[in-house]
């Protein structure tokens, strides 16, 4: 079995954008992630900012979409040219 790295911190950290009131209306977070040939493999870091709305990780070794399957309040997502041979994201519609 294969692992990952994850995205590293100093790459995460600048790469976290647009910090504002979140779509749930109560909490100040980031809320866009932008980060374009990194050759980044893995999405896992991302799952921890529960209020991104808006990925591009376009142009990456992204190989998987699972960690973002519970990023509810996400709106915007490019990952082409990444290494995806199948939409493995299986998002649930969440209501308030």
């Amino acid at each position: 079995m294969r692992l990952f790295r994850p995205i590293p911190e100093e790459v995460l950290n600048k790469s976290l954008e647009k910090f504002g009131k979140c779509s749930a209306g109560h909490n100040y977070a980031y809320l866009s992630f932008r980060c374009n040939y990194q050759e980044i493999e893995s999405l896992g870091s991302l799952s921890r900012f529960v209020y991104l709305e808006h990925i591009d990780v376009s142009n990456n070794k992204v190989g998987s979409l699972k960690p973002l399957a519970h990023l509810r309040y996400l709106v915007t997502l490019n990952v082409s040219h990444n290494k995806l041979t199948k939409l493995d994201f299986k998002y649930s519609v969440w209501y308030d």
